[in-house]
């Protein structure tokens, strides 16, 4: 399996697309309260940094990522992060950059991320699915601590989504709440063999609350405590609402970053 090198950075004059939030609201509630189920489940973030001028995204990267997407359906979140690198060139989001950075990717592109762990560093050299795979197993297997349930609803060019979020055991610290759009089968120009100008790209990600998320819980939070959020996310009217899929992402302090915990589709 052959990996790039990151080049130089691409031209500042590329654009970031809009990663945007339009109100979020939280309330703190008992469990008789809550009208949203939560599972008692963890679930993987697998992200695919990845640019749309880079030959191997567009190789053996784009099967890998239909791989994974049809093997993880229930229990991870398989996202293309485009984010702004020395390949890219569309679907550049900002939230996607912040996530590259915070790996951060050193290896060149694609890097497959789960749970923000390289899969290149992982022990089993260039068994990349074998590496992500392992990782996943260990989040599945973890005892629960925290999790979230959400709907949403789109009114125009806005989607409001509405979260209950269950701590099922006794925390202490700092957590924030991510919820973000990705859309499926985004038609635009990839390099490589699986590419050309009308590639069918998978799940980009699209847009957000902010690449953190907001203030979900701080301090010592007790188990089978219920905190209710409401985000509404401002839709560019170019994306096909009929692909989009929400995601949500639990995020804990560790010093100046934001350590991945649960997320949720």
């Amino acid at each position: 399996m052959k990996k790039i090198l990151i080049l130089s950075a691409i031209s500042a004059s590329i654009l970031f697309a809009s990663c945007t939030k339009e109100e979020s609201k939280t309330t703190v509630i008992t469990p008789t309260d809550n009208t949203l189920l939560v599972a008692q489940k963890n679930m993987s973030l697998i992200n695919k940094f990845t640019g749309t001028n880079c030959y191997y995204c567009g190789d053996w990267g784009w099967t890998l990522i239909e791989d994974l997407i049809t093997n993880h359906k229930d229990d991870a979140v398989v996202v293309g992060a485009y984010s702004q690198n020395s390949f890219a060139q569309l679907f550049i989001c900002s939230i996607a950059t912040d996530w590259d950075k915070r790996l951060p990717v050193t290896e060149g592109y694609p890097t497959f991320a789960p749970n923000f762990v390289d899969s290149w560093l992982l022990p089993i050299a260039d068994d990349l699915e074998n590496n992500i795979e392992t990782t996943v197993t260990a989040q599945n297997n973890l005892p629960v601590l925290v999790n979230t349930a959400h709907t949403f609803k789109i009114d125009g060019a806005n989607l409001t989504v509405t979260s209950a979020t269950k701590f099922f055991q006794d925390a202490t610290g700092e957590y924030q709440l991510g919820v973000y759009v990705m859309e499926n089968k985004v038609i635009g120009n990839q390099s490589g063999p699986n590419g050309g100008p009308s590639a069918s790209h998978h799940n980009v990600l699209r847009a957000g609350n902010t690449s953190w998320g907001e203030a979900l819980a701080n301090g010592t939070i007790a188990a089978n405590s219920i905190i209710n959020k409401t985000t509404t996310i401002v839709l560019d009217p170019k994306w096909k609402v009929a692909d989009l899929e929400v995601f949500t992402v639990i995020w804990k302090k560790n010093g100046t970053k934001w350590n991945f915990v649960n997320a949720h589709k």
